[in-house]
């Protein structure tokens, strides 16, 4: 029996141990990983610094190199609605035309209905 619970006590303190392990492995885990992010931060300092100094940073903020994309490619982009449009706008030029011309024909019928009634009327009274 003895042995049995010196078994028993040094399993438990094993386990013990390695609890305290993993604990410790998690305290050293965490430590590295906050040196690490505090590291980066430092080594991206020292490199926006460095490109800084070499001038291969451009100082126009992202929103000005936008704008500026933008209006160099607004010409090619706003291309195929301009043709559209002018293509559009002829065709409505041409249906007003057509539109004028019928309105000018139905006048003149009109007008010419009107002058043979009128010539009719007069046959008619003569008669």
């Amino acid at each position: 029996m003895p042995m049995h619970s010196n078994a028993a006590v040094v399993y438990k303190y094993l386990i013990n141990l390695f609890m305290m392990s993993c604990c410790h492995r998690a305290a050293v885990v965490a430590d590295m990983t906050l040196n690490c992010c505090s590291n980066r931060s430092f080594a991206h300092q020292e490199l926006s610094s460095q490109l800084e100094s070499q001038g291969k940073v451009d100082p126009t903020s992202f929103q000005a190199l936008v704008t500026m994309l933008g209006q160099q490619n607004l010409a090619s982009a706003e291309e195929p609605d301009v043709e559209q449009y002018q293509s559009q706008l002829k065709a409505w030029e041409a249906e007003k035309r057509q539109l004028i011309q019928r309105e000018k024909d139905l006048r003149e019928k009109a007008e010419q209905e009107r002058r043979e009634r009128l010539a009719a009327k007069a046959a008619e009274q003569q008669a």
